[in-house]
């Protein structure tokens, strides 16, 4: 296991007061919500022993604002899927539950989006995600490949189909942010740590698109990685959290690229590494 996320019911959740106490008409609001906040302390205490066991930085907890249509468990082959539509004791003692399997034409791909979306638009983070990361600090790469005298770009897909840079949070045990900036390239790109190598720390910015909407001060950190395998053209697999990674020849068109600060840092530093002026994909 390489992560482990939980998105829970917000106790802000405006669906607390129409729905779930439509469901629930013998309780006060009150009673739900500090029912809510007792079970959160106590899954945030668990859950923040069993992350630092098992040495799983990149998890945690966060909580959602919008309506609990239904849950499910996603892994990296199946996602297990039940409902809220049945009545409640069916919910209790029967309660069915569908598997689809990560495959061509399942909803796999559907619920992973539904999750990530959840995770990154709608929800804030809970205790455990705050003591296992440093969430004001990210660090990722321009990750290169020389092959047969071109050289290419690594670039991650978002669900939405945008391209970013691999990069991450920094976790409280890493050092520094050239440490982070590795291990999130590797994760992102599925290439070990042992075929990369940092060539030099680029540039840091003190705003992103994500930053804004949160509403938070965040720094990033960028560096300059090159691809030292053995494979002549490695495949990229990405994670969980990304549609899929790919290498971009640096003399083609590269595609649309969500931030505009990513766009400023890969310009500049091929130009003044490379010499090469690169074409970017503006739809």
């Amino acid at each position: 296991m390489k992560q482990l996320k939980i998105l829970l019911l917000s106790p802000k959740s405006r669906w607390l007061n129409r729905g779930f106490l439509a469901l629930r008409k013998y309780e006060k609001i009150e009673d739900v919500i500090n029912e809510l906040n007792s079970t959160h302390k106590i899954l945030e205490i668990g859950m923040l022993k069993f992350l630092r066991d098992k040495l799983l930085f990149n998890s945690g907890i966060k909580y959602h604002f919008g309506e609990p249509y239904f849950r499910f468990i996603l892994t990296d082959k199946s996602v297990f899927v039940s409902t809220y539509a049945e009545n409640p004791t069916t919910q209790v003692r029967d309660l069915p539950v569908y598997e689809f399997k990560k495959e061509y034409g399942s909803l796999y791909g559907s619920l992973r989006k539904h999750f990530n979306d959840l995770w990154k638009n709608n929800s804030e983070y809970g205790e455990t995600y705050r003591e296992i990361i440093d969430i004001e600090i990210s660090a990722g790469g321009i990750l290169i490949l020389n092959n047969k005298d071109e050289k290419y770009l690594a670039l991650i897909e978002r669900e939405d189909g945008s391209w970013v840079l691999p990069k991450g949070h920094k976790n409280t045990n890493e050092i520094n942010t050239e440490v982070t900036a590795l291990r999130e390239v590797s994760e992102e790109t599925g290439i070990s740590l042992t075929d990369l190598s940092c060539i030099k720390k680029l540039d840091n910015y003190t705003y992103d698109e994500t930053a804004s909407s949160y509403n938070s001060s965040k720094i990033n950190y960028f560096y300059l990685l090159e691809y030292v395998g053995q494979e002549l053209f490695p495949n990229l697999k990405t994670d969980p959290d990304h549609k899929s990674a790919k290498w971009w020849k640096l003399t083609e068109e590269l595609p649309f690229l969500n931030y505009s600060y990513q766009k400023i840092i890969i310009s500049e530093t091929i130009r003044n590494e490379y010499n090469i002026e690169i074409i970017l994909n503006s739809r």
